[in-house]
């Protein structure tokens, strides 16, 4: 190498005032991010939602035998890993900037990987691993030293590939002329996209992840000359307006079809298309099936209706479906045959939704929680490459945040349906000119509801005729007009005109009927915001129009099922029918959440478990901000909950001789839901389910079964 193109380093040295810059200058960025990291590892941001299960290693999980090989793969490791690389990150770019606005000619000051690490990244991965042993929030597993070593040991690697990107951009920058900032956000970036390609990659770590991304994006902005800002911000705002305003981004799977409004049946809501099926007519096929074994005596009609919550209320759905199965013997005989309709929202609905598959085919039924326990292992079993680094058996949601990082993420900034960026489905890349998404992804963790034999409308629709199967509907709710979007079988003429501003789907678009998975149903009725994507389809107005809406979440609408239900009930065809050939009507509400109040059916009151924090006076100095969101969700939950009482009591004045009986099965337990469900939340969902108040819903049950 010439003379002239031999770098000449400028010795980088940290003191006092050096500090106290960084911190002036850089401190509206370097102390939210240090901060916030702090915050998010000790359990202290998003309790309600279970975000700091992702960062603690759970126990009861998996039986791995202690060393090494466990002592890498736990997440307590990886967190420590990703925070102390981010801190790592942020304190080298911030350094430098520093020392480049000293020194103009410093370009390349880096003279060894000790003054970049000692002591600014050192102190705060040390930060980091402190927050590790607190605890912000009550419920979070304690500290241990195992974890601690695990988070040590995770520290030491991740100073190990800061002082590596250190070293390497020392080593470029002695045969290339680019300055140490510009090769350290490179090999950044390099390590960044490696990193967030592996399937593996454990949810907490994505949001390091997320966070560098941003740091780097911003120092980008940060050395562009200020002529250029403007024009950069402007294009990368104008490249997320036109990544996303492809209509078949938004296409769902199975409703391709609809794409085109033509085929939408706009003179549907005279018609009775021949798919569907009638009510009462399903009805009396149960009702015949049934009176061989009971003879003349007159069945329970029992609609259950499901809460949302994702996998929280999916396995509390799940436990009480495999309880009340389990007392067939124990003074609730035919209570089975007798469920045959399901309503709900969200996560309440996927385990309803595996109940209406599986139920013609009992005899190899080995109860609901189990089967989904089997779909969600087989997606990375323990010992495969994909499952060693799960943190919970139960875990839908690494599946989602990685395939928002290496799809959805990129998806924005690009016009085409075409996916030219990496991907992966199933641990195989996604090739050009397949659409795969986190909504997507989600669905096929749910593999028993997403095949042929049991997946699509269509094929449930036989069983269902016969009345082998319960039928189950769905209520998305339809954006921007809020309507509610009813997936079914049934034909639901009599509800819909009832509430006139519902759409049924496969009344206006029948031949989505065959298309349409029960998976891609179920994740339509559990879009939570941001989690899932919003599909769009094409939908008919009051005016006989045509215009595309977004579908999201059931739970924005009816979180609890109890409107469905009400509706499908008081039908006149469907009423008249219940009151001659049935003894009585029950409703069965699984709640998810504890109740406002004690459920009608417990004479125990259901002890209060709001969530706790470990600093209460800071909850209290920032009410001032958090007073109108948390006004606006007690709010609605209250209106919910009047609106179901409602409704309860519209049903027990329209069923004459005191033949309606409303029970409540609801889980008190203060609790995060997401899809991440701990093995310690699934052990005391089955302590709840034989509490005070549970048991008398029960016994309250079985009083009414003999009536």
């Amino acid at each position: 190498m010439s003379p002239e193109l031999v770098p000449q380093h400028s010795r980088l040295r940290v003191t006092v005032t050096d500090t106290v810059k960084i911190l002036s200058r850089q401190g509206f960025l370097l102390f939210p991010v240090v901060a916030g990291t702090f915050v998010i590892i000790a359990g202290g941001l998003g309790t309600e939602f279970g975000l700091p299960n992702l960062f603690r290693d759970l126990p009861g999980e998996f039986d791995r035998p202690p060393g090494l090989y466990t002592l890498f793969r736990s997440v307590s490791c990886q967190t420590q890993v990703f925070a102390t690389a981010l801190m790592g990150l942020i304190w080298t770019v911030f350094l430098l900037i520093n020392q480049y606005e000293n020194d103009k000619d410093a370009e390349r000051p880096i003279d060894s990987v000790v003054s970049v690490l000692w002591p600014g990244v050192v102190v705060l991965s040390g930060v980091q691993l402190l927050a590790a042993q607190m605890s912000l929030s009550t419920g979070l597993p304690a500290a241990t030293l195992q974890t601690f070593l695990n988070g040590l040991c995770g520290s030491l690697i991740g100073l190990i590939v800061v002082g590596l990107a250190v070293k390497a951009s020392m080593l470029l920058a002695d045969r290339v002329r680019y300055s140490h900032l510009f090769l350290i956000c490179s090999i950044s970036a390099a390590i960044l996209s490696i990193s967030a390609s592996f399937s593996w990659l454990m949810p907490g770590s994505a949001i390091f992840i997320a966070q560098a991304w941003f740091i780097l994006a911003y120092v980008c902005l940060a050395r562009t000359p200020p002529v250029w800002r403007f024009p950069l911000m402007l294009g990368a705002l104008a490249l997320l307006l036109i990544g996303h305003l492809p209509t078949q981004k938004l296409f769902l799977p199975g409703l391709e079809g609809a794409a085109n409004p033509v085929r939408i049946n706009r003179d549907a809501l005279s018609a009775s298309p021949s798919q569907l099926l009638s009510p009462v007519a399903v009805l009396e096929k149960w009702r015949a099936r049934v009176g061989q074994r009971n003879g003349a005596a007159k069945p329970k009609f029992v609609v259950v209706a499901a809460s949302g919550g994702a996998y929280r209320a999916t396995y509390w759905t799940a436990k009480v479906l495999d309880h009340l199965t389990a007392q067939e013997d124990k003074g609730l005989p035919g209570i089975t045959d007798s469920i045959r309709l399901f309503t709900g929202a969200s996560g309440g609905m996927v385990g309803a939704a595996y109940f209406v598959a599986t139920r013609s085919d009992t005899a190899r039924n080995p109860g609901v929680e189990a089967i989904i326990d089997g779909d969600l292992s087989s997606q990375a079993p323990e010992g495969s490459f994909n499952g060693t680094f799960r943190n919970a058996r139960r875990d839908s949601l690494a599946t989602v945040v990685v395939t928002a990082i290496q799809c959805d993420f990129w998806s924005l900034f690009w016009p085409f349906s075409l996916h030219f960026y990496p991907c992966t489905r199933d641990g195989k890349a996604v090739g050009v000119g397949a659409r795969y998404d986190r909504g997507i992804a989600l669905e096929r963790q749910w593999r028993r509801i997403d095949d042929d034999t049991y997946g699509t409308f269509a094929s449930l629709g036989a069983a269902e005729a016969e009345g082998l199967r319960p039928s189950i509907i769905l209520s998305p709710v339809l954006v921007p007009s809020g309507r509610p979007l009813l997936i079914s079988n049934l034909d639901l003429s009599e509800l819909s005109a009832a509430t006139p501003d519902s759409v049924e789907l496969f009344r206006h678009m029948p031949d989505t009927r065959r298309t349409l998975r029960l998976s891609t149903a179920v994740r339509m009725n559990a879009t939570f915001p941001y989690i899932s994507p919003a599909g769009q389809i094409p939908v008919p107005t009051l005016d006989h129009q045509v215009r595309r809406e977004r579908v999201v979440d059931a739970g924005y609408r009816d979180n609890d099922g109890i409107a469905v239900a009400t509706a499908f009930l008081t039908s006149k065809s469907v009423k008249q029918w219940l009151d001659e050939n049935t003894s009585g009507v029950v409703l069965i509400q699984i709640n998810a959440f504890a109740s406002l109040q004690t459920p009608s059916c417990a004479r125990s009151p259901i002890a209060s478990t709001a969530p706790g924090s470990a600093f209460p006076w800071l909850a209290s100095a920032l009410t001032w901000l958090t007073t109108p969101l948390e006004g606006i969700v007690a709010s609605r939950v209250a209106t919910g909950s009047f609106a179901n009482r409602q409704q309860i009591k519209l049903l027990e004045t329209i069923f004459p001789n005191n033949v309606f009986t409303h029970i409540e099965f609801s889980d008190s337990r203060d609790g995060g839901f997401n899809w991440f469900q701990p093995q310690s939340d699934i052990l005391r969902m089955g302590e709840e389910l034989t509490s005070a108040h549970n048991s008398e819903c029960l016994d309250k049950l079985k009083s009414a079964w003999k009536r």
